[in-house]
C-alpha cells in the first residue's frame, strides 16, 4: 500500500471513495464477498439482483490476479472430454453460449484448427467423434437454456488455404479438423460485472485488503485495511473466492488446513508476438499427456498480436504478481521452433509475457500430473461462510449462482423465484445492454479528430466500441478539445476521464491494464504513463 499512497492520482481515488468506505462500515451486510476476480464479480452480481446486502472486498485492483491473466478462451474444455468430465464440458458449453451473449462486445466466435499428428494425439477419425460429441453437448444445452449454438466442426481439405498455411509454417500432421470455441477480453468482463453490482447497490472496493475475521456473537466482523486506515465491517455471512490466495482467508475463517480437497496451484504462462495470425487458431498437444498449447489471434481492441499458451506447472510460491520464468519461456518457445519452424513466430522476439496462477481443487492423496485434476469446482462449507476451491473462467458465472444458492440454503433464507433467477442469468453486461450508433459516435470523433485520417478514425472507432459497447456514446460525451491520440490503438481524453470518474480504478496502472487494456499492445510505451497522468491531473 505504500507505493500507492505516495501516488497523489491515487490518494486522490482513495478521497472519491469515502462514501462507499462510510457505506461499507455503517450496518450489517448479508452476504461480505472476499476476492473481485471473475467469481467474485459474479458473486456479487447474482447476490445484488436476489436481493442482498453484499460487500466486495479486493485485496488489489479488481481482476488483477489470475482472472486477467488467462488465456482469453471462452470454452467448454475439449481435452476434458478425454478424461470423462462430461458434466464440466456441458456446463461449460452453456456458459460459453450465456457469455457470448450477456458480454457481446466483449466476445468472440473463435474458429480453431484441431490437427492429428501422429503419435501424439488420437487419429483423426477418433478427433471427430470428440468433436462431434463436443458438439452435440453444445447444441443440448443451448437448447435447454434457449441460446444459439456455434457452427459445428467439419474436415479440413488438403486444397484449402488454412491447410495449406499450416503446411507452409512446417506443421507435420496426417489430418486436420476445425471447430468453434470463443475468445475474450477477459479483465473487462470482470470490471463490467464488478460495475454492474456497484449500480445495482453493491458496495465494491478494490485495494482494500482483508486484514483479520473474528466471531461477533452468530456474525463475523470483518476487518480490512484501505488507504493505510483500518476499517470494520459486520455481516452475517462470507464468501471467500480468493482463488490461490484462499487459504489465508480460510485460516482466519478456522478452516483447519491439509485436509481434501487440498488447493493444488498451477503456473500458466502466455508470450505475446508482434505478428500477425491469420484464419483459426491452433490447439497443439505438448508431448506429454493430455496437455495442449494454443496459438491464435489476441483478442484485444487494437491488437494485431498472436497469442501462445499455456504451460501447466505446479507451485507452491504464491507472488501477488507471477512473473513467467524462463523454464516457461523456453517451453513454449521450443514448441514454436518443433511445430511451426516457418511461421515466423520461432524466430521472432515475444514482446511481452504474463503468468497467472490457477487454483485447482484435489480431492485426492494421489500423485498424477496437474492435467489430470480436474478443473470443476468445489465449496468448502463452515459455520456462516463458504470458500470457493478449482473452478473455470468459463463458467464461474454459473459457480457464482450455485454459490449465492448455497448461502441461501445455509442460511434457512427464502431465495427469488426460478424466474428471476432465470432473469438474472440472462441479463447482459452493461455494454451489451443497448445498440451501438456507430454513425452518432463516428461524427463526435470527426469533432476532435479532425486532422486524422479515416482509416485511422475507423480504428480508434472500433476500439472504442470493442472496450465498451453500447456504453461508448456516454464515454465519447466525456470529449474534450484536449483529445489525446498517441499510442497504437489512440488514447482518447475522453476514454481516460470516463474510466477515472466511473470505474473506479485507483492507480494509472490500473487505467492502463485492466480498464484500457493499452499496456498488452506491441508499441506500448512508458510515455503512456506519463499521458494518462497528465489528463487525470486535469
Amino acid at each position: 500500500m505504500t507505493d500507492i499512497l505516495k501516488d497523489s492520482f491515487a490518494a486522490t481515488n482513495f478521497a472519491r471513495d469515502l462514501g462507499k468506505v462510510k457505506e461499507a462500515t455503517s450496518g450489517c451486510y448479508d452476504l461480505v464477498i472476499i476476492g473481485g476476480g471473475i467469481h467474485g464479480a459474479w458473486l456479487a452480481r447474482d447476490a445484488i439482483l436476489r436481493g442482498c446486502r453484499v460487500l466486495l472486498l479486493e485485496a488489489r485492483d479488481y481482476g488483477e490476479g489470475t482472472s486477467s491473466r488467462s488465456s482469453k478462451m471462452i470454452h467448454g474444455g475439449v481435452r476434458y472430454l478425454e478424461s470423462g468430465d462430461v458434466k464440466l464440458v456441458f456446463e461449460s458449453l452453456a456458459e460459453r453460449a450465456r457469455l457470448l451473449d450477456i458480454a457481446s462486445h466483449l466476445s468472440r466466435e473463435q474458429r480453431f484448427f484441431y490437427p492429428a499428428i501422429g503419435g501424439s494425439t488420437r487419429p483423426g477419425w477418433q478427433n471427430r467423434i470428440g468433436l462431434t460429441a463436443y458438439d452435440a453437448l453444445a447444441k443440448i444445452s443451448s437448447f435447454r437454456d434457449g441460446t444459439r449454438a456455434l457452427p459445428g466442426c467439419r474436415g479440413v481439405s488438403k486444397s484449402e488455404t488454412g491447410y495449406q498455411r499450416l503446411e507452409n509454417m512446417g506443421l507435420s500432421f496426417d489430418s486436420l479438423l476445425e471447430y468453434s470455441d470463443g475468445q475474450m477480453n477477459d479483465v473487462r468482463i470482470v470490471v463490467e460485472a464488478i460495475l454492474d453490482a456497484s449500480e445495482l447497490g453493491a458496495t465494491c472496493l478494490n485495494h482494500a485488503p482483508v486484514k483479520a475475521i473474528s466471531r461477533k456473537g452468530k456474525n463475523f466482523q470483518v476487518e480490512w485495511e484501505r488507504a493505510g486506515e483500518l476499517y470494520s465491517t459486520e455481516t452475517e455471512f462470507i464468501i471467500n473466492c480468493t482463488g490461490p490466495w484462499s487459504t489465508g482467508i480460510e485460516k482466519m475463517l478456522g478452516r483447519e488446513q491439509g485436509t481434501f480437497p487440498k488447493l493444488v496451484l498451477s503456473r500458466g504462462t502466455h508470450l505475446l508476438f508482434d505478428v500477425p495470425w491469420e484464419g483459426p487458431g491452433l490447439i497443439l498437444p505438448t508431448g506429454e499427456k493430455g496437455r495442449y498449447y494454443f496459438v491464435w489471434p489476441h483478442f484485444h481492441p487494437g491488437s494485431n498480436a498472436t497469442l501462445v499458451g499455456t504451460t501447466d506447472q505446479i507451485t507452491k510460491e504464491v507472488p501477488d504478481d507471477p512473473q513467467a520464468n524462463q523454464v516457461e519461456i523456453d517451453q513454449l518457445v521450443g514448441y514454436l521452433k518443433r511445430d511451426l519452424p516457418n511461421s515466423g513466430l520461432a524466430s521472432a522476439e515475444f514482446y511481452q509475457s504474463f503468468c497467472g496462477l490457477r487454483a485447482l481443487a484435489q480431492t485426492n492423496s494421489g500423485s498424477g500430473s496437474v492435467s489430470s485434476i480436474s478443473r470443476s469446482e468445489i465449496w468448502l462449507e463452515g459455520e456462516g461462510w463458504l470458500s470457493l476451491a478449482g473452478g473455470k473462467y468459463t463458467s464461474a458465472r454459473h459457480t457464482a449462482e450455485s454459490g449465492i444458492s448455497k448461502y441461501f440454503e445455509k442460511q434457512k433464507k427464502a431465495d427469488v423465484s426460478k424466474e428471476t433467477i432465470e432473469e438474472v442469468r440472462s441479463r447482459k453486461l452493461p455494454g451489451s445492454q443497448g445498440q451501438v450508433d456507430e454513425a452518432k459516435l463516428k461524427k463526435e470523433l470527426d469533432k476532435t479528430l479532425s486532422g486524422a485520417s479515416e482509416e485511422r478514425k475507423n480504428v480508434i472507432l472500433d476500439s472504442l466500441i470493442a472496450r465498451f459497447g453500447s456504453k461508448a456514446e456516454e464515454v465519447i460525451a466525456y470529449n474534450s478539445s484536449e483529445n489525446v491520440d498517441s499510442m497504437a490503438d489512440g488514447l482518447l481524453f475522453c476514454e481516460v476521464k470516463y474510466t477515472i470518474e466511473r470505474e473506479q480504478p485507483i492507480t494509472v496502472v490500473d487505467i492502463l491494464r485492466r480498464r484500457l487494456g493499452l499496456s498488452h499492445l506491441a508499441g506500448f510505451s512508458s510515455k503512456a504513463e506519463e499521458l494518462v497522468r497528465e489528463i487525470a491531473g486535469r
